[in-house]
């Protein structure tokens, strides 16, 4: 199996391993991830490869708790677009059914499994190759930013009331950063790897801080040297985040962007392009990328892409590029 995810997931990573006075460049290069996944949030990097460079990074700077350190220097600005179109829900039940549904195109590999009983909600993580791959830093990373969100979403949510590791007891340090992480004592040498809150959360509106959502927004319209992108990428990353949520029109994206559909489509002219060509380029480009890097199902993609069958997907692809899409990855 072939597993992919955003190297969104980078973010605030160059800075730091930077503090530990070593070269992330060098890092990425051990691991034989590509350097350029430090400057470009939208590149599909091989998800087990990126738990191995936490890993690695982790003895190299000889810090057992930095997969909780990166992990509490990201949020939302982590998945992009989606993180902006999350705040637009209007509870925390449904930002929340958003992101289980949603995170697997942006990440492909690690699922969110929910338990709900008469007091509480849990939420299960789980990474594909955790067999394959040591992933303890890679699971702390994410239980972090999953808690991160949350508290990105509704700044005012209750803590955990349980978080379950499965890594054996760690070291006394770790074990209190990860208290400090939580505001509660994790478990260890537990069956899954799970955060659990009352389930009142459910009810809870989303109540993004106007200063949060400012950011969230300014972040996924620049890049990561903090350079303003064209209207085009901005609509790009957008249509990307919003396909597989089946909420991808023209009125929603422009939603995103923050101008009036009529707006956008007059700076998309002025830039030479439209709509429905921006839908066309990025369809062609996550397509080829999942086919190429990935096992997915065709009909998983093409419901994640936007098409309401495989059947016109496959009509949508022979007429980019002469193949149906099963023999083009035949091809690759």
């Amino acid at each position: 199996m072939r597993y992919l995810a955003r190297s969104g997931g980078l973010l605030g990573y160059a800075e730091l391993v930077r503090r530990y006075r070593h070269d992330p460049r060098a890092l990425l290069t051990d691991v034989g991830l590509p350097i350029a996944a430090l400057e470009n949030p939208d590149i599909y990097l091989s998800y087990p490869k990126l738990a191995w460079l936490y890993e690695h990074t982790a003895q190299t700077l000889a810090e057992p708790a930095f997969g909780l350190l990166l992990g509490r220097q990201q949020g939302l600005e982590v998945v992009g677009a989606l993180g902006a179109w999350l705040c637009r829900q209007r509870t925390m039940g449904e930002a929340l059914l958003g992101l289980q549904r949603n995170l697997g195109f942006h990440a492909r590999g690690i699922q969110i499994h929910s338990e709900i009983t008469a007091e509480a909600i849990q939420l299960d993580l789980q990474l594909a190759f955790a067999e394959q791959v040591n992933c303890q830093q890679m699971m702390m990373l994410s239980l972090t930013l999953l808690e991160r969100g949350m508290s990105d979403l509704q700044p005012s949510h209750p803590p955990p009331i349980r978080v379950c590791m499965s890594m054996p007891r760690p070291t006394a340090a770790l074990v209190r950063t990860l208290e400090e992480t939580f505001h509660c004592s994790p478990q260890f040498d537990e069956p899954t790897n799970s955060l659990s809150y009352p389930l009142t959360l459910l009810a809870q509106p989303v109540g993004v801080t106007p200063r949060l959502q400012s950011r969230l927004a300014q972040h996924w319209r620049d890049d990561w040297q903090l350079a303003p992108i064209s209207i085009s990428m901005q609509v790009d990353r957008s249509i990307s985040a919003l396909l597989p949520t089946g909420e991808c029109s023209l009125e929603a994206v422009a939603g995103l962007v923050g101008l009036h559909p009529r707006t956008l489509q007059d700076r998309l002219k002025a830039e030479h392009t439209h709509y429905d060509e921006r839908l066309r380029a990025v369809r062609f480009e996550l397509a080829c990328t999942h086919l190429a890097e990935s096992d997915i199902d065709l009909t998983r993609l093409a419901l994640d892409l936007g098409y309401a069958e495989l059947a016109v997907f496959s009509r949508a692809f022979k007429a980019w590029t002469g193949l149906p899409p099963s023999r083009w990855r035949q091809t690759r």
